[in-house]
């Protein structure tokens, strides 16, 4: 009996621990957001899943989906603290809502922001000297609900978001909140 209560309990699907680096919004900006976030809403009627304030961030570099934490947490922590080490700290303007036809209701800045991209790099490099890599592309976003219904870009009142640190985040699919593993303050000169 035993075995068959173990052989059930391997059949059990493990859940996906995703790993990523990412700015978080802090409580002032996440604030903000969530304050275009309703006032959107309630201008269009939306229907959809609300992304809560202490999830709201903008994703620089995913480092994979693992079955748990990954083997190598210790060699990703290092690139982000070294990462963080040679890019000093800047701002960023949020200029734009948007849908995805995925149903994903967005911020996004206007175009490329090359200060974000610059940062993306460095982490990418730093994983690299760690014998590591990063996945995905990048466009960068703050992911604000999941919709039901399609919403046309429009331009909102810039919001300024003001990148002091980088973030080590560990997600648990199905699960309300995140993990952070890792927060490094910019200090590159």
């Amino acid at each position: 009996m035993d075995e068959q209560l173990s052989l059930l309990d391997s059949a059990k699907p493990e859940l996906k621990h995703s790993i990523y680096f990412a700015l978080r919004a802090g409580a002032g900006l996440g604030g903000e957001i969530i304050r275009y976030r309703d006032d959107i809403g309630a201008r269009h009627r939306i229907k959809g899943t609300l992304v809560p304030e202490e999830r709201l961030h903008l994703t620089l570099l995913d480092v994979g989906t693992f079955a748990g934490l990954p083997p190598r947490l210790a060699d990703v922590l290092r690139a982000g603290e070294a990462a963080s080490e040679l890019i000093a700290p800047f701002e960023f303007l949020l200029t734009h809502v948007q849908a995805h036809p995925n149903g994903v209701l967005m911020l996004t800045p206007d175009g490329q922001v090359p200060l974000l991209k610059t940062l993306r790099e460095e982490l990418q490099r730093q994983m690299v000297r760690q014998g590591l890599k990063g996945t995905g592309s990048f466009s960068p976003h703050v992911t604000l609900a999941y919709l039901k219904q399609r919403l046309a870009k429009e331009a909102i009142g810039p919001l300024t978001w003001p990148v002091t640190e980088i973030t080590l985040i560990h997600s648990i699919e199905n699960q309300p909140e995140v993990i952070e593993l890792g927060r490094w303050p910019l200090s590159g000169k």
